[in-house]
């Protein structure tokens, strides 16, 4: 299996965080469910397209090219035959900076792009699904969102509240995120609606949630789950093991991630 991340072109900088490419065949790759990490995605099919179990004991065969919205809880992915696919991780306001569609209606959604963008679907689905190499499928990738997103600069509260969110990993309060923004916790919560996708607290609690799986990641010692806990910004160890079953659907006790699977790659697990 192959899975590489690659450098973000500097127009895109401030609306893509990474592009991606993910190729094996399907049972190379650990089907582990995705829990929330913030960010949306523009995924784009090359080989066979993964499905989803739509909770009957059915599977729906994914599109070829599509958006995943913000997740309030993890997802379930299932490659079929041979995968190569890649993606374009989204800053957490830059989906409806590009595209103007409001994200609260694309929460816990995985969509045909048309349904977003037409046109820009119309070129990545002739242009990027169609090549026969990841690098190459990448390329194109970015070549069609920097055509689409031209000079385009992102600025506004609901950026600055991602930017201090993000950069105190969480550890802030939703009144003093909005007082340093010089808005209302009321138009606070708007804008997370519109252009985040989530309510600012359970933005922040999914900042905090990813620290943890970060710090699994990359501590060298042995320590307790209360222990992460406390580091992170969880008032308990019962308040962490809410937030924990509500993002991955199980326990921490319980939870054991494969090295080769779908919650390693697109989550702070993901190796370096």
């Amino acid at each position: 299996m192959i899975y590489r991340e690659f450098e973000v072109p500097e127009a895109l900088k401030p609306l893509v965080e990474r592009f991606w490419w993910l190729e094996g065949p399907a049972d190379a790759i650990a089907a582990e469910p995705i829990p929330p990490d913030g960010r949306t995605e523009i995924i784009v099919h090359g080989a066979d397209p993964f499905a989803e179990p739509d909770g009957s004991g059915s599977l729906t065969v994914q599109d070829r090219v599509l958006f995943a919205g913000q997740l309030t809880r993890a997802v379930q992915l299932l490659p079929r035959g041979y995968a190569r696919v890649v993606g374009a991780h989204l800053r957490p306001y830059a989906a409806h900076a590009m595209f103007g569609t409001p994200q609260r209606a694309m929460t816990d959604r995985i969509v045909d792009f048309r349904d977003v963008h037409r046109p820009l679907a119309r070129r990545i689905r002739d242009d990027v699904a169609s090549r026969e190499s990841g690098d190459a499928m990448v390329a194109a990738l970015a070549a069609a969102l920097e055509a689409h997103a031209g000079t385009q600069e992102v600025s506004g509260p609901a950026s600055g509240a991602v930017s201090i969110a993000t950069r105190r990993k969480g550890l802030v309060q939703v009144s003093d995120l909005a007082r340093e923004l010089r808005v209302s916790s009321r138009q606070l919560e708007r804008l997370f609606d519109e252009r985040v996708g989530l309510p600012p607290k359970l933005f922040l609690r999914v900042v905090r949630f990813q620290e943890v799986l970060r710090g699994l990641r990359q501590e060298t010692g042995a320590t307790t789950w209360a222990q992460r806990a406390a580091e992170h910004g969880f008032y308990d160890q019962a308040h962490f093991i809410r937030d924990f079953k509500t993002f991955v659907g199980e326990s921490p006790a319980a939870w054991h991630v494969a090295e080769e699977s779908l919650t390693a790659m697109f989550s702070a697990l993901r190796r370096d």
